[in-house]
């Protein structure tokens, strides 16, 4: 299996097992969206992961990226800040309150 590492960031949950981990969610990645599944049970929108897995073609839903290993990594630049602190993981805190965040300390 050629296995690549990727960068990216959760945008959406599609399909989450609480049984056993399995996630099926919608990602990002220098602006192109695709769908992301494999094993990661606590993952949530806004959150940034280094995935190691392959590209593969479902016949039913197009090309997507099986990941075998997730690493969650803190975002380092302002939006992608703004986007992990508004993303709802941090209760109250919503786009204007992660703006003035990052304006008040910077990245």
């Amino acid at each position: 299996m050629n296995e690549k590492e990727i960068y990216c960031t959760v945008r959406h949950i599609t399909f989450r097992s609480e049984e056993n981990g399995f996630v099926i969610f919608g990602a990002e990645r220098d602006f192109n969206r695709f769908t992301a599944k494999g094993y990661l049970p606590n993952v949530d929108p806004g959150q940034s992961l280094k995935l190691t897995g392959s590209w593969y073609e479902d016949p039913r839903y197009g090309l997507q990226f099986k990941f075998t290993a997730a690493e969650i990594v803190l975002p380092t630049d302002a939006r992608g800040i703004q986007k992990y602190l508004s993303s709802g993981i941090i209760k109250g805190i919503g786009p204007v309150t992660a703006q003035n965040i990052i304006y008040a300390f910077g990245n």
